[in-house]
């Protein structure tokens, strides 16, 4: 019976493509250099310059520049994903689909059923208790409510366009 892992890999599927094993070396410092970010550097493919790598985390490969392995610190972005979804869940949320506009940018569910556009990190700094994520359609129909204790009636967002302003109209017609 032979083992597995001392065979040579001759193909890699990474984000569903196959890359075809080159033969040439690993040096042993790029193989540190991953190790040392998390990463096991398994082969080379495409060309000279492309390895391939193995999260320590989650197992998942990916395509990296062999430079970016030396001299930067490459990113798992399946680990990524895991840990942006995971942030929403404790919120009550669901991480549905990054933003195809900005990389910063996810489109996530909220309890309340909805769809709103966050940046990544202001809901992980939700999750840890930095604040909270809210809901406009929510809060406008909570201002709305609140107004209406008081007879009021919620007619939008102030005209001189100052973000947290509303205006407002009294049941005698006075408008502010």
């Amino acid at each position: 019976m032979s083992d597995q892992s001392s065979m040579p890999t001759t193909a890699f599927r990474i984000d569903g493509a196959t890359y075809p094993a080159l033969p040439m070396p690993l040096k042993p410092s790029w193989v540190e250099a991953a190790a040392t970010k998390g990463f096991d550097l398994t082969g080379r493919v495409i060309d000279r310059y492309h390895g391939v790598l193995r999260c320590r985390n989650c197992g998942t490969l990916s395509l990296k520049r062999l430079n970016v392995i030396r001299d930067a610190n490459p990113l798992c972005h399946v680990c990524i994903h895991t840990r942006r979804a995971a942030a929403a869940e404790a919120l009550g949320a669901t991480l549905l689909r990054s933003d195809p506009d900005d990389r910063h940018y996810g489109h996530y569910r909220l309890s309340c059923g909805h769809t709103v556009r966050r940046q990544y990190l202001r809901v992980e700094a939700a999750a840890a208790g930095g604040h909270d994520v809210g809901c406009e359609t929510c809060r406008e129909a909570r201002y709305d409510t609140s107004a209406q204790d008081f007879g009021w009636t919620l007619e939008g967002h102030a005209s001189d366009r100052r973000t947290g302003y509303r205006r407002y109209r009294h049941h005698c017609g006075h408008s502010q």
